[in-house]
Protein backbone atom coordinates (compact mmCIF):
# COMPACT_ATOMS: atom_id res chain seq x y z
CA UNK A 1 0.00 0.00 0.00
CA UNK A 2 1.19 3.37 -0.63
CA UNK A 3 2.26 5.97 2.38
CA UNK A 4 0.19 8.06 0.59
CA UNK A 5 -2.87 8.40 2.08
CA UNK A 6 -6.00 9.33 0.87
CA UNK A 7 -8.66 10.77 2.67
CA UNK A 8 -11.52 9.02 0.48
CA UNK A 9 -10.42 5.78 2.69
CA UNK A 10 -10.38 7.15 5.87
CA UNK A 11 -14.25 8.39 4.97
CA UNK A 12 -15.24 5.11 3.44
CA UNK A 13 -14.28 3.56 6.60
CA UNK A 14 -15.68 5.90 8.26
CA UNK A 15 -19.15 4.97 6.92
CA UNK A 16 -19.47 1.48 8.08
CA UNK A 17 -21.37 0.62 10.87
CA UNK A 18 -18.87 -2.22 12.11
CA UNK A 19 -15.74 -1.24 12.49
CA UNK A 20 -13.40 -3.75 14.77
CA UNK A 21 -9.90 -1.49 15.10
CA UNK A 22 -11.83 1.79 15.66
CA UNK A 23 -9.96 4.40 18.03
CA UNK A 24 -9.78 8.06 19.20
CA UNK A 25 -6.82 10.47 18.46
CA UNK A 26 -4.80 11.27 21.69
CA UNK A 27 -4.36 14.69 23.27
CA UNK A 28 -1.76 16.28 22.76
CA UNK A 29 -1.20 18.38 26.00
CA UNK A 30 -1.92 21.34 26.91
CA UNK A 31 -4.66 21.67 24.33
CA UNK A 32 -7.30 19.20 24.17
CA UNK A 33 -8.38 20.62 20.87
CA UNK A 34 -5.18 19.29 19.55
CA UNK A 35 -4.85 15.48 19.11
CA UNK A 36 -2.82 12.99 17.37
CA UNK A 37 -2.59 9.49 15.81
CA UNK A 38 -0.30 7.25 14.50
CA UNK A 39 -1.27 5.96 10.46
CA UNK A 40 -2.41 2.21 10.76
CA UNK A 41 -4.02 1.19 7.85
CA UNK A 42 -6.27 -0.92 9.11
CA UNK A 43 -7.89 1.41 11.77
CA UNK A 44 -10.77 3.57 11.40
CA UNK A 45 -9.84 6.82 13.22
CA UNK A 46 -13.19 8.39 14.92
CA UNK A 47 -13.28 11.97 14.03
CA UNK A 48 -15.54 13.60 17.03
CA UNK A 49 -17.37 16.66 15.41
CA UNK A 50 -19.71 19.59 16.39
CA UNK A 51 -22.42 20.86 14.22
CA UNK A 52 -20.81 24.12 12.61
CA UNK A 53 -17.69 24.00 14.20
CA UNK A 54 -14.19 23.42 11.81
CA UNK A 55 -12.35 20.36 12.43
CA UNK A 56 -8.96 20.41 10.36
CA UNK A 57 -7.39 17.20 9.43
CA UNK A 58 -3.91 17.30 8.38
CA UNK A 59 -1.91 14.29 7.06
CA UNK A 60 2.15 13.58 7.85
CA UNK A 61 5.20 14.88 5.85
CA UNK A 62 4.62 13.69 2.27
CA UNK A 63 1.10 12.35 2.28
CA UNK A 64 -1.12 14.30 0.37
CA UNK A 65 -5.14 14.49 -0.36
CA UNK A 66 -5.47 12.35 -3.33
CA UNK A 67 -9.54 12.97 -3.96
CA UNK A 68 -12.72 13.24 -1.34
CA UNK A 69 -15.73 11.16 -1.46
CA UNK A 70 -19.01 12.25 0.81
CA UNK A 71 -21.93 10.08 1.51
CA UNK A 72 -24.29 12.90 2.62
CA UNK A 73 -22.57 15.91 0.50
CA UNK A 74 -25.29 18.29 1.69
CA UNK A 75 -24.77 17.63 5.64
CA UNK A 76 -21.11 18.62 5.33
CA UNK A 77 -18.72 21.52 4.03
CA UNK A 78 -15.48 19.87 3.00
CA UNK A 79 -11.84 21.81 1.45
CA UNK A 80 -8.70 20.65 0.60
CA UNK A 81 -6.56 22.91 1.73
CA UNK A 82 -3.75 24.50 -0.80
CA UNK A 83 -0.81 22.55 0.96
CA UNK A 84 -2.90 18.94 -0.06
CA UNK A 85 -2.11 17.88 3.26
CA UNK A 86 -4.83 19.30 5.04
CA UNK A 87 -8.70 18.95 5.22
CA UNK A 88 -11.55 20.97 6.96
CA UNK A 89 -14.96 19.49 7.62
CA UNK A 90 -17.77 21.23 8.81
CA UNK A 91 -21.38 19.34 9.54
CA UNK A 92 -23.85 21.87 8.59
CA UNK A 93 -26.77 20.03 9.20
CA UNK A 94 -27.79 18.73 12.85
CA UNK A 95 -28.46 14.96 13.08
CA UNK A 96 -26.98 14.19 10.22
CA UNK A 97 -25.27 10.72 10.34
CA UNK A 98 -21.56 10.84 10.45
CA UNK A 99 -20.31 6.98 10.38
CA UNK A 100 -20.08 4.26 12.60
CA UNK A 101 -23.68 4.83 14.12
CA UNK A 102 -22.72 8.29 15.47
CA UNK A 103 -24.14 11.84 14.51
CA UNK A 104 -23.45 15.05 14.45
CA UNK A 105 -24.24 17.14 17.73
Amino acid sequence: MSKTTTIATMLLAASCSASYAERAPNSLGADARIRSVLYNPVDVIRLDTNLRVNTAVELGDGEQITSVLLGDSKAYTVEVLSNKSTISIKPVVAGAWAGAGSSVR
